[in-house]
């Protein structure tokens, strides 16, 4: 067994959030993807994990661009068998996106969520109560003769030890990004990244077809919310053992346990406390938008939000330090609020 202690990157800006005003029972967790916008707005800022549906996907990836180009439309792929992406060819840039990993079922089963645990303050921890896996639209068959393992659905979960501000209920979204590149090889693992959220459910038709949900589950929205106070959370799942090396993440405190499961697996366990991250976010007209940010926005694309829509790069990826730099002096260095986040994943950089 291997045991790693890990150096995380955080992102951060001075903080004077303002303290809300709410009745008893409402949820005061700061969500700017709430931000009413105008048809030709968007809201700018950087998508942290939980800010958009975590859910499968493939798509053909169009190349990227350089400043003043304008980058091609990406091609969804329903599955491996979609005859509108052809994987008898090699595609220019591949085919990339990302699977869910469901609940493990079997003790011999690999790529799945085996538990998450919670403690509180310096208690033990205690085991969740598996509740059900949502109920996802995007699922995709295995496909063996081109490496592709699958897709699963997010794993719900009840913590009657740790409840949050609104109920006691978490969701575990683990996925593997994946892409296909060369046809002798198929399909590579190369992400791994790792997600537990407290959320309350809603009625979707709250949202009027737009999500703020970190899952769906039919008729039912999962709306982020924030940690308790003084919480820790240890999460176990099984995983490809072609994943590994350096990861990035929002955790405080974080140690990782890596055993082998199997020939092809590890089995990961991820202790940690949730971390505090500062946000910030405003909303700008996209004909606004100057060079740079014209970049960013072909390149990053946009995400649903309650208000309309979403743009920035993720924690994890290259850009997101001239993002939040290019921004600081029109934000006069001070972020619009905090959040709790519990995230891990992959990534290349210092490697």
């Amino acid at each position: 067994m291997k045991r790693l202690t890990l150096g995380l990157m955080t992102l951060c800006l001075a903080m004077t959030p303002a303290i809300p005003t709410v009745a008893a029972g409402e949820s005061t967790t700061y969500f700017p993807e709430r931000s009413s916008l105008t048809p030709d707005q968007y809201l700018v800022s950087v998508i942290e994990p939980g800010a958009s549906a975590n859910s499968n996907w493939l798509a053909i990836q169009p190349a990227g661009i350089s400043d003043g180009e304008k980058r091609g439309n990406w091609i969804t792929c329903k599955d491996t068998k979609d005859p509108a992406c052809d994987f008898s060819v090699e595609q220019k840039d591949g085919i990339v996106g990302s699977v869910l990993l469901s609940k493990c079922e079997a003790a011999t089963q690999d790529h799945c969520v085996e538990s998450v645990a919670f403690a509180l303050g310096s208690g033990p921890f205690v085991e969740a109560q598996y509740q059900k896996s949502s109920k996802e639209t995007s699922l995709m068959a295995a496909d063996p003769a081109l490496n592709f393992p699958g897709s699963g659905a997010n794993s719900l979960w009840r913590s009657e030890n740790t409840p949050h501000e609104v109920g006691a209920d978490y969701v575990v979204s683990v996925r593997t990004g994946l892409g296909f590149f060369k046809k002798n090889l198929g399909f590579e693992l190369f992400t791994l990244d790792a997600l537990v959220t407290p959320y309350r459910p809603l009625s979707i038709s709250t949202f009027n077809g737009i999500s703020e949900c970190t899952f769906k589950d039919g008729d039912s929205c999962g709306v982020v919310q924030d940690f308790p106070a003084s919480v820790k959370v240890k999460l176990v799942f099984r995983v490809s053992n072609k994943l590994g090396g350096w990861f990035q993440g929002r955790l405080k405190d974080p140690e990782i346990q890596v055993e082998k499961f199997n020939d092809a697996s590890n089995r990961i366990t991820i202790t940690a406390e949730p971390s505090t991250v500062s946000r910030f976010a405003f909303p700008q007209i996209l004909a606004d938008f100057d060079v740079k940010e014209q970049t960013w926005f072909q390149n990053q694309g946009s995400t649903y939000i309650p208000g309309g829509k979403m743009t920035g790069p993720a924690p994890g990826q290259r850009e997101v330090f001239d993002f939040v730099d290019y921004h600081r002096k029109a934000l006069k260095d001070t972020a619009t609020g905090k959040n709790t986040y519990w995230s891990i994943r992959t990534t290349s950089a210092g490697g």
